[in-house]
């Protein structure tokens, strides 16, 4: 079945999910900075709503975002891919069962109320999980927070959007 126009945005009950993809290479030191003062800007903005991160659980970036919120105390959802040699094996207590890397890309963003994506490039990269996720992301016409090498974040869709930190 194919869907058109954006997914329909989850629920604004219970936790905020954070989505998040990243380069199997890991964050730049400063994507690194960026995202965690944009998870503490996200959580001061909305003590109502605790966060929840949820990511891919794998190898590189992923990783580095499952620190930074267990740091943070930000409880972690993973939603691994079935390729096991890929896999940074996170400790979580909500694991969802392996699935193809792009079903699992498509899930995260079905997930997420927004999402932070940390690209290896500024520039958009075709055949790239990152780069995809990014996509789907802009496609449900949800938020995007994306943290550039050099830790340049900037915010899609540029909108009037109250929980823009």
């Amino acid at each position: 079945m194919t869907r058109h126009g954006p997914l329909p945005a989850p629920p604004r009950t219970g936790p905020r999910v954070i989505g998040f993809t990243g380069a199997r290479a890991g964050m730049t030191p400063a994507q690194s900075r960026a995202v965690d003062a944009l998870l503490a800007r996200l959580a001061e903005r909305h003590p109502e709503r605790p966060l929840c991160g949820l990511h891919g659980d794998c190898v590189g970036a992923d990783a580095d975002f499952d620190a930074i919120c267990k740091r943070r105390g930000i409880p972690v959802k993973i939603r691994p891919a079935s390729l096991p040699g890929l896999r940074a094996h996170c400790d979580s207590e909500a694991l969802a069962e392996p699935r193809p890397p792009l079903v699992r890309n498509r899930e995260i963003v079905a997930d997420s109320e927004l999402l932070i994506a940390c690209p290896r490039t500024r520039d958009e990269v075709l055949r790239s999980g990152v780069w995809a996720t990014i996509r789907a992301m802009r496609r449900a016409r949800r938020p995007l927070y994306l943290v550039a090498p050099d830790g340049a974040l900037s915010v899609e869709p540029p909108h009037d959007d109250p929980d823009r930190p």
